[in-house]
């Protein structure tokens, strides 16, 4: 057993040791890309760090997995253990879909497993690349008390 560490700090001195040692001795070696780690927002999706500091409890897929745990919003894009464990599935290209209001079912204000279930009006599903302007824009279906709603509905951290 060789001990060589990764490629994940360069700055540190990570190389590609280990890699090249394995391929020298005929091993199979599947290119690395990052996992576990958090997503940075740009271009459209840039306006959401406005809401840096927010935490939800969000349901977070990518690439077929499922996370229900907590997203936080930093000032560089989102973080947390919902969409870092779904960093590890997401790929440039495909979608990563946000769901903002996991308790509730689709289409109306119950909460799931109450009868007629259904969704939470103007808050939900976020797409990446569905923001389209600032966070306050994507923000504005909610009305201006969106921030006690998501307070309300479990997203800590406001």
């Amino acid at each position: 057993m060789v001990a060589t560490g990764g490629l994940s700090i360069p700055l540190m001195g990570a190389t590609g040791l280990g890699y090249d040692l394995a391929r020298q001795f005929g091993l199979a070696v599947v290119r690395p890309r990052p996992a576990l780690v958090p997503l940075l927002l740009g271009d459209d999706e840039a306006g959401w760090t406005e809401l840096a500091g927010v935490a939800a409890d969000v349901v977070a897929q990518a690439g077929g997995a499922e996370f229900r745990e907590k997203m936080l919003v930093t000032h560089r894009g989102l973080s947390g253990p919902a969409v870092l464990q779904a960093s590890s599935y997401w790929r440039p290209g495909e979608a990563l879909t946000l769901d903002f209001a996991p308790q509730f079912a689709a289409g109306t204000e119950t909460p799931r497993g109450s009868p007629g279930a259904g969704g939470a009006p103007g808050l939900g599903r976020i797409e990446a690349g569905s923001a389209g302007g600032s966070a306050a824009e994507a923000c504005q279906p909610l009305g201006r008390g969106w921030r006690p709603w998501l307070v309300e509905c479990g997203a800590g951290g406001l």
